[in-house]
């Protein structure tokens, strides 16, 4: 496995490790899926090197040409040289969605969705929900048992 580890990829090496064993203890894998989760991090490429971020506290992440601004706890910012693209598609899987062409949030900082389209995130954060993405970002809620 390789760092930054996938969720699903744990959780499929557990079950193939249970399943030697004989042994099927799905809470096994609920446990460590969560405890992964709690303390998951992710290397950002900067000028300055590699910073080591808590996924937890990445609030949301903004497009700026070929370049990512994460938006951290503590009202921090850092610019990183990878596309949105990219962590979108490297944080699908830690409750994170795109929504707007040009923004990727955490669903755990939601604070309010307005019906005007816009989401209130954690540390006053405000990001427009564009027409094209609202019907899958709703939907997304709802699956995380959101009351809509």
């Amino acid at each position: 496995m390789l760092k930054p580890i996938n969720i699903l990829e744990l959780q499929r090496a557990v079950s193939r490790y249970s399943k030697r064993r004989g042994d099927n203890d799905s809470q096994a894998i609920q446990n460590l899926t969560k405890k992964e989760n709690d303390f998951a991090k992710i290397g950002l490429p900067s000028l300055e090197g590699l910073t080591f971020v808590p996924i937890a506290d990445i609030i949301r992440c903004e497009a700026d040409g070929n370049c990512t601004i994460f938006f951290l706890r503590g009202k921090k910012k850092l610019l990183v040289t990878k596309t949105l693209k990219y962590y979108h598609e490297l944080l699908a899987t830690h409750h994170f969605h795109r929504i707007h062409g040009s923004h990727l949030i955490n669903l755990k900082h939601i604070k309010k969705y307005l019906r005007e389209g816009t989401v209130e995130l954690s540390e006053n954060h405000a990001v427009f929900v564009s027409a094209r993405k609202k019907k899958g970002f709703l939907e997304r809620l709802q699956s995380m048992n959101f009351r809509l």
